[in-house]
C-alpha cells in the first residue's frame, strides 16, 4: 500500500521473570517490585536509566501505578 512503511520483521527476547516477593497494593510495593525486575532479575545497574528509555506494558492496573510512581517521583523532586 502506497504511503504505508513496513518494517522488516525482527526477532525479539522474551525474558520470564522469577517470582516477585512484594505487595501490589501500595506505590512502595509496586517501586519494590520495579527494583525488584530491573536491578534484581535484569541485574541493571543504575546508570542503565540514565540514557534509555525501558518500555513497560501490561494491564491498566500495571500503567496506573507506573504513572502514580512517577508524579509521586516529580513531587519529590
Amino acid at each position: 500500500m502506497p504511503g504505508i512503511d513496513i518494517l522488516a520483521p525482527v526477532k525479539t527476547i522474551h525474558c520470564s521473570l522469577g517470582p516477585i516477593p512484594h505487595d501490589e497494593s501500595s506505590n512502595t510495593g509496586n517501586i519494590l517490585i520495579l527494583e525488584n525486575i530491573f536491578q534484581g532479575q535484569y541485574h541493571l545497574p543504575d546508570s542503565a536509566f540514565e540514557q534509555c528509555l525501558f518500555l513497560i506494558y501490561g494491564d491498566q492496573k500495571t500503567t496506573q501505578w507506573i504513572h502514580s510512581i512517577k508524579q509521586r517521583r516529580e513531587q519529590a523532586e
